[in-house]
């Protein structure tokens, strides 16, 4: 039976979270732009170009998410997913009205997501490319005339919200995921010894075991268990039993290798992988 590794899980149950939550957005978009073409405000622009890119998203969407056609590593679905809402967006808002369109902040969906669950780099490539369009939609209306210091300031400003939204979204992002590392290294830290818990002692054993097998190299793991620790509570209080467990754990610690790890099993009982040993 395969071991599974806990830190694989929890990544593995946050993307996920993250893979529903693109799903809504993704059909959240095509009704967003075929509610718009239903109730438009003036006449759209070859209608039956945005209707045939709705079908082809949706048709991808389908495809690449519930069907299953091309299998990639999940972020990098996850990153397609997200050009593919570009490429519908844009079309829209080129057939409604380009940088006047009010569908133009339908960006913000690619960007915020991208934001908060793929990173700084796909973000600003994503704006990056949002930019570039923002520009050929402006310079096919006003051609050179959108270098002029006051068009292309009023366009920087109108562009503006873009980037605050990417930049403060990122900042969100960094900072969710600083907390979530702090609480996790204390899930993983015993507050009495210091040592790992059993779970971060899990997480490493299963990789060992994974580096053991393609390596063919032994490595052996070692139980240890305080006795009298129960008498010494009785007779001494808690207090001391708690230093006579930090004292354990510190000569556990000294006595290891580099490459060792020694965790607090539990209670009066420590655990130590010995990489490369065998049992004596």
């Amino acid at each position: 039976m395969k071991d599974i590794d806990p830190a694989d899980t929890s990544t593995s149950i946050e993307l996920k979270g993250f893979n529903r939550t693109l799903a809504e957005i993704e059909w959240l978009l095509l009704v967003l732009i075929l509610v718009y073409m239903v109730m438009p405000p003036e006449p759209i622009e070859h209608p039956l170009t945005i209707v045939a890119s709705g079908v082809l998203f949706a048709a991808f969407v389908i495809a690449f998410r519930y069907v299953n056609l091309l299998t990639f590593p999940t972020r990098w679905k996850l990153s397609i997913e997200t050009w593919a809402m570009l490429a519908l967006t844009a079309v829209a808002v080129w057939y409604t009205g380009k940088v006047d369109s009010p569908l133009l902040n339908l960006f913000l969906l690619a960007v915020i997501f991208s934001a908060l669950t793929l990173g700084k780099l796909i973000t600003m490539l994503e704006l990056a490319l949002i930019a570039s369009f923002y520009m050929l939609a402006a310079y096919s209306v006003d051609g050179a005339a959108i270098f002029g210091y006051q068009s292309f300031s009023y366009l920087m400003l109108r562009f503006a919200p873009f980037i605050l939204v990417a930049y403060v979204t990122s900042l969100l992002a960094a900072d969710l995921g600083f907390a979530r590392s702090v609480a996790e290294q204390k899930a993983e830290t015993d507050p009495l010894t210091g040592l790992p818990t059993i779970r971060a002692f899990n997480q490493a054993i299963a990789r060992q075991e994974r580096l053991s097998q393609s390596t063919a190299s032994p490595f052996s793991v070692l139980m240890i268990d305080v006795d009298n620790l129960k008498e010494i509570n009785d007779r001494h209080g808690h207090d001391v039993g708690n230093k006579t467990i930090r004292a354990i754990a510190e000569a556990i610690s000294l006595g290891a290798r580099a490459s060792d790890l020694a965790a607090r099993y539990g209670g009066d009982e420590f655990i130590v992988m010995l990489p490369k040993a065998t049992e004596p």
